[in-house]
């Protein structure tokens, strides 16, 4: 038996919580997280990365959306503030990708596949 695939349902809650928080649903865009959750975590919510310069820092990329503890706590909402758990994780990384990008099908390795090519960490 091949379990469910979580993913769309813990992207699903996030895009609740987000609009309740005052992000507008133009901004969200599911297909666009759903796409960063493949490529940087393979939709595994415990993984960690200890490899990269962020890890060197001393601030490892965390969680589906592989978002660093610093940049969690800035984008967090309240009430869910566990960067491991994975509906968490997806609305702060969500709420600074659109901070920083305007809106999901903005971020570079979105609009990167969307185009064609590759997928570039954000």
């Amino acid at each position: 038996v091949i379990p469910a695939d979580p993913v769309d349902g813990w992207i699903s809650q996030a895009v609740q919580v987000l609009e309740a928080n005052g992000v507008p649903s133009s901004q969200i865009d599911p297909a666009a997280i759903r796409t960063i959750i493949e490529h940087e975590s393979g939709g595994d919510p415990d993984i960690v990365n200890n490899w990269d310069s962020n890890a060197a820092a001393g601030t490892p990329s965390i969680g589906l959306m592989q978002i660093i503890e610093p940049t969690f706590e800035s984008y967090a909402v309240p009430g869910h503030g566990d960067i491991h758990n994975p509906v968490d994780n997806i609305v702060a990384a969500t709420r600074y990708s659109i901070s920083r990008y305007g809106s999901m099908d903005n971020v570079p390795g979105v609009s990167g596949v969307r185009s064609g090519g590759s997928y570039q960490g954000y």
